[in-house]
């Protein structure tokens, strides 16, 4: 138990310095102010978009209820976000290396994306504007979505990835059966 809990520090720790750390960059829309220790020590109000996004993919990789719940916004279905096998120590390494690599973008306006199933989705107004961001990097198949509340927060809506995950668990689900 002990170890589990230091792993999960450790972790947060060497996420926080990889994706926050404004020497390393990743394209984020400002450099932090100062280097926190763990993702937990974050101002709230300093998430961008693209961190936002980066939160949200390391706490679904890492099962992290605690860091979904502070990003994410809730609906339907968040338990299906942490679902699946636990992850050894090393595939914990690659995910946060997988994760510090990805180059976030924000879609722009009248931007036409390939989902899957070949459908084709432009990026209007009510998708992209001042309080809503659509945001990929290569090879991600639907973008995530990032809304801005009154408060000025900005949020995942988990809404596709949760769909996707429903999905993906039902098709496993029916390739298994005789």
């Amino acid at each position: 138990m002990i170890l589990r809990n230091w792993l999960r520090v450790f972790v947060a720790t060497v996420f926080a310095v990889v994706c926050f750390n404004p020497t390393i960059g990743f394209g984020q829309d400002e450099p932090m102010k100062e280097l926190p220790k763990s993702s937990k020590q974050l101002k709230r109000i300093d998430v961008t978009p693209e961190m936002a996004v980066r939160i949200f993919m390391l706490a679904v990789a890492l099962k992290d209820e605690e860091q979904l719940k502070w990003i994410a916004l809730p609906m339907d279905g968040f338990d299906v976000l942490l679902q699946g096998k636990e992850l050894s120590t090393e595939s914990r390494e690659n995910i946060v290396s997988q994760i510090k690599s990805y180059k976030l973008r924000r879609l722009e306006l009248n931007e036409k994306v390939v989902v899957p199933g070949g459908g084709e989705v432009t990026m209007d107004s009510e998708r992209v504007n001042e309080n809503r961001v659509q945001i990929t990097f290569p090879g991600n198949p639907i973008p995530f979505d990032v809304l801005r509340g009154k408060s000025g927060l900005w949020w995942i809506n988990p809404e596709h990835v949760i769909v996707g995950r429903r999905a993906a668990i039902a098709a496993r689900k029916e390739s298994s059966k005789p």
